[in-house]
């Protein structure tokens, strides 16, 4: 389950009806890899894996409020990414 607006969506349902979903789909068409980061990572975020997502990576690196994630949200995303591009690059070097 995830949560959108305060609201819980069902992972599938997210994958099929939402912006992501329509970039990861027209990226696959060109054989693009996408990767989603998220926040946190919920029950059901391996849904979207091979489902036009090679990976979901969570943003925060553990528990927190919600005035911490919006404050670090900029350092979190860099990190979260940095960290996903060293592990693209290690396995194209391996």
């Amino acid at each position: 389950m995830c949560v959108r607006n305060r609201e819980p969506v069902r992972p599938g349902a997210w994958a099929r009806h939402s912006w992501p979903s329509g970039v990861a789909d027209v990226a696959g068409r060109y054989g693009v890899p996408v990767i989603a980061f998220a926040g946190t990572l919920g029950r059901g975020a391996d849904y979207l894996v091979g489902r036009g997502f090679e990976a979901v990576v969570p943003i925060m690196p553990g528990p927190g409020t919600l005035a911490d994630a919006l404050a670090d949200g900029p350092n979190n995303l860099e990190r979260a990414a940095a960290t996903a591009m060293r592990l693209i690059k290690l396995g194209a070097a391996g």
